[in-house]
């Protein structure tokens, strides 16, 4: 199996790409149920001032706690690169 070194994060869907382990819809499958779409970059992501626009709210608790280990997971990322 493949994995995906971000940099800037244009070209790697942060959903499907094995960005850790596994890709995040394998990861947070309850989050990912509550996902718009399947195909936002992960600069989109980054790059957006209400990630919560990307999910159909209100989230489930199991979803809103995946919600918030991939937004820490993700700020550390965002930080280190």
């Amino acid at each position: 199996m493949a994995s995906v070194t971000i940099r800037e994060g244009s070209t790697c869907l942060i959903w499907i790409d094995a960005c850790h382990n596994a890709p995040l819809n394998i990861q947070c499958p309850d989050l990912f149920s509550f996902a718009k779409e399947d195909h936002i970059s992960v600069q989109q992501f980054l790059d957006a001032n209400d990630r919560s626009d990307f999910f159909h709210i209100p989230l489930s608790l199991e979803a809103h706690d995946q919600f918030q280990i991939m937004i820490s997971e993700l700020y550390h990322f965002h930080k280190n690169n």
